[in-house]
């Protein structure tokens, strides 16, 4: 057991977790948080471009994110009391819906990768008096350092990558993403488009990247100073 813990493949498998923890988290957190709405519908003056009132487009931001990341599992925004959205729209969200709830799936079992593998290499049978237990929290809290930069370089470079090819890079994502076309909207006519021009995902993806860095750089930081108390406390008082 032992040596499958300690393998090379494994560990390459915790690091790859922990960047799909940071990033399903972060994109999860991005879809439903409403200033990232409200910023891109006043930076790019969608009121203006669509005649829709602001009091109505912030009531659809919040149809959209109850629908994708809430409860809801009807997306019928009425304004003037008409629909919205067609009906090639709404299929296309509920595909959205679904790739969220496979984004949320893959957080879940990424996040139960590096739970189970710290407690393998913790052995929860041990306890703080034993030497060996404060060694393999170090050995754990090392790794997790070392993982975490890894993770930072890595989105530095997806970043850096989707930023200077967003377009092309967009069209893949969307193509291996949804097995049919109904993402082909027309700007001149379908309001998701146009509640949401393409430079409102590139600030998206712009911000869910520095989030990613922060998340990255915040365990950096954390497991650092948890080294510094754990060598300082735990193991020094075996010296003693």
């Amino acid at each position: 057991m032992t040596k499958i813990i300690n393998s090379l493949i494994v560990k390459i498998l915790f690091i790859f977790c922990l960047i799909v923890f940071f990033v399903s988290t972060s994109a999860l957190f991005a879809f439903g948080e409403i200033r990232l709405y409200d910023y891109g519908f006043t930076k790019y003056h969608i009121s203006e471009e669509t005649g829709i009132s602001e009091d109505n487009l912030q009531f659809t931001a919040l149809e959209i994110i109850d629908y994708l990341v809430g409860d809801s599992n009807i997306l019928d925004v009425q304004i003037d009391e008409q629909s919205l959205f067609n009906k090639k729209e709404i299929f296309h969200m509920t595909d959205v819906k679904a790739l969220l709830e496979s984004v949320n799936v893959a957080k879940l079992i990424s996040f139960s990768f590096l739970l189970l593998y710290s407690g393998l290499i913790l052995n929860p049978v041990s306890s703080l008096k034993d030497k060996s237990f404060v060694i393999n929290l170090l050995s754990i809290v090392d790794f997790f350092r070392f993982s975490s930069v890894i993770a930072l370089l890595v989105i530095l470079v997806l970043g850096v990558a989707l930023l200077a090819a967003f377009r092309p890079l967009f069209y893949l994502f969307h193509n291996i993403s949804f097995r049919n076309d109904y993402w082909q909207l027309d700007p001149s006519s379908d309001y998701l488009i146009r509640l949401f021009p393409e430079g409102f995902w590139i600030d998206a993806t712009l911000i869910l990247t520095l989030v990613v860095l922060l998340l990255t750089t915040g365990t950096f930081i954390f497991f650092s100073i948890l080294k510094r108390f754990v060598a300082r406390k735990l193991l020094s008082s075996f010296d003693n």
